[in-house]
């Protein structure tokens, strides 16, 4: 396999006069690397990316916790929000003049077999000269059978990519692979990818309404992946595995699914959206240890559409901590193992199918030290879940329904009722808010239902060191 490295443009900036009516020329020249013509290379402004606001904020006053929300993190120019401003295509000879008004743009080369490229947040103020070498793809398919290392490029899979058992493959920073619909890695030995925060590895979906079958790590392979941004695909899947995924983004892809007694860390991790009904799912005696990410779900694909859902009814674990948890919660569904939910942020959960947290039947979790802010519907515990909630802060808003929910109602046949819920030592805001308990309490609520016991309550909001944002 080779290692081919993708020439970026050199940028030339010439003593040209601008136009008078406001507006710059950028031109130059493409070469097509072995090509007899340089024709077909499209180049193209696109205006920027629009950044979410609440994430922008996160970044601002936690820098510690998710990845930097950047051009690099969010524009992808084929996506229905990217807004093109001006485009030409190269004839023979690879020349081209594209103009546009001043201003800063996202600046796109692409071609078939040749992958794209990208100069972000490009500074169009003056007349300018960009010429760019472009290197065909190579092509990623069939077995790595040896220890190998993949520097930095524009790469293409097709099929699938198998990485064999006691083999270490290794992604520089810089690769970017684009791959095909259908395509596949799976890993049975090493997968590292190292990338950096100014040229991470990407790999996303060769077609945009199109998915590649994502990353299987398989039984007995360990994997280490810092700096990737990865997009386009179907669940990346762990079974009986160890993956340690650190500083990486993902987003419109189907989520991650954990099973199988396997093993890992997501640390500083930026997940946007899912084609699935959870970003992460895990179940079958699997652990993770998930913190400083932030979670970001801005459209609901189902009921019960959870950031993150555990169902095991086994010994699955997970500790949750310092992370920022936007448009939706947590699911805890049965399992012997407490769940440890502490010092994070949940908020804009407003989504009547979906809580910030929902615990289910026989559950056990700690829930200590978080903030939430702004959403219809907290925690709810189901039948028999027996949580400990404490040291939060439940602040008022004018969406919020109830804080805590407890269930009772037909259950397969059969009359399940609330035990008692302990609660203390919480700040709930805002006492006339609507509905602060749903327990046996509150009027109307069936006589089998428990109770919240909230005492002693905080009076004013507890200092617990989660996120909260200005």
């Amino acid at each position: 396999m080779k290692a081919l490295i993708l020439v970026l443009g050199i940028i030339v900036v010439l003593g040209c006069g601008n136009s008078d009516d406001g507006s710059v020329t950028i031109s130059g020249k493409i070469t097509l690397s072995g090509q007899q013509s340089n024709s077909g290379v499209k180049i193209a402004f696109y205006k920027l990316a629009n950044l979410n606001e609440t994430v922008v904020k996160i970044n601002e006053q936690y820098p510690g916790i998710g990845v930097l929300a950047t051009q690099k993190t969010d524009f992808d120019h084929r996506t229905i929000e990217a807004v093109k401003v001006s485009e030409i295509v190269t004839n023979a000879d690879g020349s081209y003049s594209l103009k546009a008004k001043k201003g800063i743009y996202n600046f796109v080369v692409e071609k078939s077999g040749f992958g794209r490229t990208y100069q972000l947040d490009f500074d169009a103020s003056k007349d300018q000269k960009l010429n760019f070498t472009l290197i065909p793809q190579d092509t990623l398919t069939g077995n790595i059978e040896t220890d190998s290392v993949l520097t930095e490029g524009n790469y293409f899979l097709d099929e699938t990519l198998t990485v064999k058992a006691g083999v270490t493959f290794t992604l520089q920073s810089g690769c970017q692979i684009e791959a095909e619909t259908n395509s596949r890695i799976n890993v049975f030995g090493t997968l590292n990818i190292l990338g950096s925060l100014e040229k991470p590895v990407e790999i996303f979906n060769k077609t945009l309404d199109e998915k590649w079958n994502g990353i299987s790590f398989k039984s007995g392979s360990v994997s280490h992946i810092d700096y990737l941004n990865l997009s386009g695909s179907f669940p990346l899947t762990y079974s009986s595995t160890q993956v340690d995924v650190k500083n990486s983004t993902f987003k419109n892809f189907g989520g991650f699914e954990i099973s199988s007694s396997s093993t890992g860390l997501m640390e500083k991790c930026f997940l946007k959206d899912t084609n699935a009904e959870n970003i992460i799912k895990l179940q079958t005696n699997s652990s993770l240890n998930f913190k400083n990410n932030i979670l970001l779900m801005t459209v609901s694909s189902g009921y019960f559409a959870f950031s993150v859902r555990a169902t095991s009814g086994s010994t699955a674990s997970m500790e949750i901590s310092d992370n920022c948890f936007i448009g939706s919660g947590l699911e805890i569904s049965g399992g012997s193992t407490p769940f440890y939910i502490k010092k994070n942020l949940f908020q804009d959960i407003v989504d009547t199918k979906i809580y910030a947290i929902f615990l289910g039947a026989n559950s056990s979790s700690v829930i200590t030290d978080n903030n939430f802010v702004k959403n219809k519907q907290n925690i709810n515990c189901y039948f028999d879940s027996s949580p400990t909630i404490e040291r939060n802060n439940f602040l008022p808003h004018q969406t919020l329904v109830w804080n805590i929910y407890l269930s009772s109602g037909l259950h397969e046949g059969t009359f399940i009722g609330s035990t008692d819920v302990n609660a203390p030592n919480n700040y709930w805001g805002n006492i006339d808010t609507p509905s602060k308990n749903h327990d046996r309490s509150t009027a109307g609520v069936d006589v089998r239902s428990g109770r919240v016991l909230t005492q002693p309550e905080d009076p004013i909001q507890v200092n617990n060191g989660a996120p909260l944002l200005d």
